[in-house]
């Protein structure tokens, strides 16, 4: 059997961008865990967990930074995945369903629903939901 091996740099990467992503998930809100996700962010954003840490900054962040930061996750890293199964891009659609609404935008709201419940039907929460089943009222 042939083996694929990735080169020794690109491992080296690899970890370190896993070792951000620990960081955050650690120290969850503090400075240290947002300059981790911007390292991330900024050093690896090709990277699954690029986008995964975008989405951490996004819930970290309020107001204009958190929805740039919701939209770059659906228009860069819409198909990147957490360990969990939760996909970021359609994560990020359910998070600015809330915002929309709050913001008095039920246009937005419910066109953003009307693509999680066509586009990712089988889309999950950090729990394991499904966020078509968390978007009826």
């Amino acid at each position: 059997e042939a083996v694929l091996r990735h080169p020794e740099p690109f491992q080296e990467q690899l970890r370190e961008a896993e070792n951000l992503i620990r960081i955050a998930d650690q120290k969850w809100g503090s400075p240290e865990a947002a300059e981790s996700l911007q390292t991330l962010i900024k050093n690896y954003p090709d990277f699954n967990r690029a986008g995964c840490a975008m989405l951490y900054a996004a819930q970290t962040s309020e107001g204009v930074v958190r929805a740039k930061y919701l939209q770059d996750c659906i228009e860069k890293h819409n198909d990147c995945m957490y360990g969990d199964g939760v996909q970021v891009g359609a994560y990020a659609r359910f998070l600015l369903i809330y915002d929309a609404r709050s913001q008095g935008d039920t246009k937005k709201a419910d066109d953003l629903a009307t693509e999680i419940k066509t586009q990712y039907p089988d889309a999950i929460d950090h729990s394991g939901n499904l966020l078509v089943e968390k978007l009826k009222p």
